[in-house]
């Protein structure tokens, strides 16, 4: 898939990209979206619990040098993540022009949780002009069990949610992958006005995308895209 295959005004709305491990998600997310973001030099802001974007960091045929964008975190970092230092990061990436990665690999369960919250809350609060803001793996942060968690999973999913739905009045274009779509909270998903599905074999994850479409979208042409979700091929999307 790349972007001249996903409308323009698709990508001007939250997305949601379900699939499961293999179904090309985080290719997708690079070819489709953040890298012709980054062309465009709009700002791109990318959260996420594995450590698979510091490709951008190259070019297209790993030879060269790509995108130079700062990493937080994880096996690539340039910088550590610390759980007390994301109220800084998000009042700084929230009013400059940079672009970053930050990874929660890690972390343990709750600071990642933790960070999640600090940072969500501060970035909503202080965002100024049109940021795309890549939240991988959505479900870890915004988990649909998260608001009977112990620790900071309640505040993680209060501040993914809240993100979710206030963001885009502030100029905020969300991107919430998933692997698992059970697993990701209700209030974030029906919040995407856009929803890309890839292959999904698993049963609770293709009830997921039902519910959307029947919610959003037209149900006729829906069960036609369930029935598909097993079969789709690496790559491919509706």
């Amino acid at each position: 898939m790349t972007r001249q295959l996903v409308p323009d005004v698709a990508l001007d709305k939250h997305v949601a990209l379900l699939g499961m491990t293999g179904a090309g998600k985080s290719s997708v997310i690079r070819s489709a979206i953040v890298e012709p973001d980054l062309e465009a030099e709009r700002r791109v802001i990318i959260i996420t619990p594995k450590d698979d974007y510091w490709g951008l960091r190259l070019s297209k045929n790993g030879k060269s040098k790509g995108f130079d964008i700062p990493i937080f975190g994880g096996w690539h970092a340039d910088y550590p993540l610390n759980v007390k230092d994301a109220p800084l990061l998000a009042e700084a990436y929230a009013t400059m022009k940079g672009s970053a990665i930050f990874v929660t690999s890690r972390l343990s369960v709750q600071d990642r949780a933790r960070w999640f919250a600090a940072f969500a809350e501060t970035f909503l609060a202080k965002n100024k002009g049109w940021v795309r803001l890549v939240i991988d793996e959505a479900h870890v942060f915004m988990p649909k069990q998260g608001g009977k968690g112990g620790g900071a999973l309640p505040m993680a999913l209060h501040a993914g949610n809240e993100l979710v739905s206030q963001g885009r009045s502030l100029g905020l274009r969300i991107v919430l992958a998933s692997q698992r779509s059970a697993k990701l909270h209700n209030a974030a998903l029906t919040q995407c006005s856009c929803l890309m599905a890839m292959l999904l074999m698993a049963p609770h994850d293709r009830d997921a995308v039902k519910d959307w479409i029947e919610d959003q979208a037209d149900p006729v042409k829906g069960k036609e895209i369930i029935a598909s979700l097993a079969t789709l091929k690496e790559g491919q999307a509706w």
